[in-house]
């Protein structure tokens, strides 16, 4: 606290985090805003009793403004760089893009869970951004475009995982072995819904 009566980035809090991360929250917190139904057709799946609950534990986090600040990216980079929050929530992105400078250490956790029997999940997407090859319905030759998207997938992870998580990431950005571990747990349990690609932006 700076002592000039208003709370902004120039104060100290527990957990700075941008806007978006609420939906990974939700996400991790284990639900969803679609899934497959029965008949494998996907439709929504928020109107529930489980979802109202993970929405009231999020909208306390966000009504917090003692303990919590939100912003963009750019004002909770600076409020962490300056030591002046214990943790924030962000994307791999800016961890790569502003943390690898730091002079101070900092760590990696997977997104929290809800119950201890939960399984890990980790949003590959923001709720801004995805994408996804198209199909058409005239492709007359489906065995053939599974072949050859599976292809672009495996030379993706022999050559990207190399150069961007285990080199970009995991040794020059990474001040631990328990944070490279994180990330093993974050990229094996990474989830995408359809409502990744169909947002109205």
């Amino acid at each position: 606290m700076n002592d000039d009566g208003k709370r902004d980035q120039n104060d100290k809090y527990g957990y700075v985090y941008e806007p978006f991360n609420n939906y990974a929250l939700f996400y991790s917190l284990g639900q969803s805003i679609t899934k497959k139904n029965k008949d494998d057709i996907p439709e929504l799946s928020i109107y529930s009793p489980a979802s109202v609950d993970v929405f009231e534990i999020i909208r306390g986090i966000s009504d917090d403004k003692v303990n919590y600040y939100i912003n963009w990216s750019t004002g909770c980079t600076s409020i962490i760089k300056d030591n002046r929050a214990l943790m924030t929530s962000t994307t791999l992105y800016t961890i790569r893009a502003n943390y690898k400078t730091w002079e101070q250490d900092f760590g990696i956790l997977p997104m929290p869970k809800l119950t201890e029997d939960q399984p890990y999940v980790d949003v590959v997407s923001t709720a801004t951004s995805g994408s996804l090859y198209s199909i058409p319905v005239s492709n007359n030759n489906l065995e053939l475009t599974g072949y050859a998207l599976e292809s672009f997938c495996r030379q993706s992870k022999n050559t990207l995982r190399v150069a961007y998580y285990d080199l970009a990431i995991t040794h020059r950005t990474m001040r631990d072995v328990e944070s490279a571990e994180m990330m093993d747990i974050i990229l094996a349990n990474r989830y995408t819904t359809i409502n990744d690609f169909l947002n109205n932006n």
